[in-house]
This record gives structure tokens, C-alpha cells and sequence, in this order.
């Protein structure tokens, strides 16, 4: 091999090996190319996750948030269906749907109102529209009533145009069985200040009344005297003992049927069975002496029976505790029926013989 070949060769060699590096070094850039236009990809999906997590968020800062969902408030028997908007700002075109469809025991068409037909309009931040469902108590004593629903609310509103949707089960199994004790509330202290102020005035008329009374005269008109003064002649006791129990027994049957239909008017009831209970004390202490011991047992239990529905409490238990208040009251009923027949079969003898006596004790006889 000469000189000029051997040259050759080097220079083949150099740059075959020069090809090699810038094969090499182009590799390496291509590598490199594409791990930063990776890394930039990631940075651009980040940066896109970033804005769509920013805009989530401000979007639920700002969005509506519709809730359905029941309410027995404390020392209440009723159940409320609540429709209440929780979030930042107003929502529209609200529909919801409740499956299956509610129950009540209450005689009213609640499938039919507007807000179950047509919906609701708008609803405000913190704006909520309730209606009353079923009493706590007539409801839970039903079986066949569901103790569970799912409410499926749907609206507009927020930053986005697309629609919302908010789904909740209405659980109401977690009440059933709860004892409760009614609670006295702001709305109670001022009813009990319009009575005070009711009874002051009345008490004023009464003074004042009195005054005029005592300047021309007195004159007995509280017919609550004829109870307590009352003459001992069955005549006129047995009269008025009669027109109580038929009182009783009228304000059972007939003003305290909402008691027996939606488990409310509990208090007012045993309130006016506790006046009652007194008032046939009173009349028992002023008894006839000829009055027999049987009707004086009867009306002392009677008596006895109507202050132990006074006492009586209602609880969550399904209607148990409902029931046990109504066979007590019905069982006080039939007392107050034998009681009044009883007096009426033995007041006739007792009516002829004073009529006898005071015919024997007119002038002439």
C-alpha cells in the first residue's frame, strides 16, 4: 500500500467516525426534542387541568344547590316537605320528581299542586318552600305507607348553562320510634303575651263592671256560682250534671275528631278533659244525699279517667301511644253514657217526689 492509499484510508476512517458521532449526537437531540415537547405537553395538560379545577370550583362557589328532603321540627307531630335552595345564587326552571309518590292520610289532593305540576320558577339563596305531608303519628301507625323515598331535583343557574341535578333518599325509618317532648318557642312566648294581655283586659272590663255594679246594685251573673252555690234538690243538680256529661261526650265525639284523624289537637283535648274532670268534682261535692252510691262512684271515676288523659304522652311509636289515648277516651265515653242513663232512670222518682212535696205544701192543701 502506497502513501496516497494509506491516507485514503485515514481520511475513510476520520470520517466514517465523524458520521458515527453526528449519528450519535442527533439521536441525543431527537431524544432530548421530544422529552421537552413531552414535558411541555404534561405543563399544557396541567396548566388545562389547573383552569378547568379553577373553573369547577368557582363555578360550585357560585352555583345553585336545590335540596329535597323531610321535616318533623321539634315538639311538632307534623312531617314537612322541604324544597330549599343551599347555594350561592338563584336557581330556575326547578322540577323535581319524587318516586314512589307520596303518601298521606290527610284528605287533600297534594299531588296536585303547583310546585309537583309546574314546577318553580326561581328560588333565591337560602329561599325554601314547605307543605305539610301527613301528622308524624297517623302516618308511622300506616304499614303500607314507604318509610323511604328518593327526590330527584332538576334546575338551572350558576356560571354554566348546562342543567343541574341533585338526587337525595328522603329517609324517614330514622325517625320512626323517637320519644320528643314539645319545646316552647319564640312564636309560643308571644301567643302566651297576647293571652296575658287578653285576660288583662277582661279582668279590667270585670273590674269595671264591678265598680258599676256596686253603684247601682249587685247583681249575681257568673254562672260558674250556680256550680259551686249549687241547691241541694236533684232537680236542678241532676239537670246540670246531665248537661255536663252530654258536653263530654259531644266535645269527644265531635270537636276532637281531628285527634282521632291526623294525631293532632292533643293538648287542647287534655286540657279540656282536665276542666271537666273538675267540674264534676264540683258537682259531686255538692251532690243530692239521696244520691246513690253508684252514681257517685261513677262520676269519681269518670273524674279519675278524664285527669289520666291529661297525663297521657304521645311518642313516635307508630300510633301505639295514638291508640291507648283513644280507647281511654272511648272507654271514658261509655262510663259518661252509663252515667247519664243511670241519673236520667233515677231522677224521674226523685223529680215526682219533690213535685209531690211542694203540692202538699201549698196553701189550701
Amino acid at each position: 500500500m502506497n502513501s496516497n492509499d494509506q491516507v485514503l484510508f485515514v481520511l475513510n476512517v476520520i470520517n466514517s467516525i465523524l458520521q458515527f458521532l453526528s449519528l450519535v449526537f442527533l439521536i441525543v437531540y431527537v431524544v432530548k426534542t421530544w422529552e421537552m415537547a413531552a414535558a411541555t405537553r404534561r405543563s399544557a395538560e396541567a396548566t388545562e387541568r389547573s383552569v378547568t379545577e379553577m373553573r369547577e370550583a368557582r363555578d360550585q362557589e357560585s352555583a345553585p344547590y336545590v335540596v329535597v328532603y323531610f321535616d318533623i321540627p321539634v315538639g311538632s307531630h307534623m312531617i314537612y316537605l322541604v324544597i330549599k335552595n343551599i347555594g350561592k345564587s338563584v336557581a330556575t326552571n326547578i322540577r323535581f320528581t319524587i318516586t314512589p309518590p307520596l303518601q298521606t292520610t290527610i284528605d287533600w289532593p297534594i299531588h296536585d299542586l303547583a310546585i309537583f305540576r309546574d314546577g318553580i320558577a326561581s328560588m333565591p339563596p337560602g329561599y325554601e318552600i314547605r307543605t305539610i305531608v301527613d301528622g308524624s303519628v297517623a302516618y308511622f301507625g300506616r304499614d303500607d305507607f314507604p318509610l323511604k323515598y328518593e327526590a330527584t331535583a332538576n334546575y338551572h343557574g350558576g356560571i354554566g348553562s348546562n342543567p343541574r341535578q341533585t338526587v337525595q333518599i328522603l329517609d324517614l325509618s330514622a325517625r320512626k320510634g323517637l320519644m320528643f317532648a314539645s319545646e316552647k318557642t319564640i312564636t309560643d312566648v308571644a301567643d302566651e303575651l297576647g293571652d296575658i294581655a287578653g285576660e288583662t283586659k277582661a279582668i279590667r272590663q270585670s273590674l269595671e263592671a264591678g265598680v258599676r255594679s256596686l253603684n247601682t246594685g249587685i247583681r249575681i251573673s257568673n254562672p260558674a256560682i250556680s256550680i259551686v252555690r249549687l241547691d241541694s234538690q236533684f232537680s236542678e243538680w241532676g239537670a246540670l250534671t246531665c248537661a255536663k256529661l252530654r258536653e263530654i261526650m259531644t266535645s269527644w265525639e265531635v270537636e276532637f275528631g281531628e285527634l282521632r284523624d291526623h294525631g293532632t289537637g292533643v293538648e287542647r283535648m287534655q286540657n279540656s278533659m282536665a276542666q271537666y274532670a273538675g267540674q264534676l268534682l264540683i258537682l259531686l261535692s255538692n251532690a243530692p244525699s239521696g244520691l246513690s252510691e253508684e252514681v257517685r262512684d261513677g262520676l269519681s271515676d269518670l273524674s279519675t279517667s278524664l285527669v289520666m288523659l291529661r297525663r297521657r304522652h304521645l311518642y313516635a311509636d307508630g300510633g301505639t301511644s295514638l291508640q291507648q289515648l283513644i280507647s281511654d277516651g272511648d272507654a271514658a265515653l261509655v262510663s259518661a253514657r252509663i252515667l247519664l242513663s243511670a241519673l236520667d232512670s233515677w231522677s224521674s222518682p226523685q223529680v215526682a217526689s219533690n213535685e209531690s212535696d211542694l203540692a202538699q205544701n201549698q196553701p189550701g192543701n
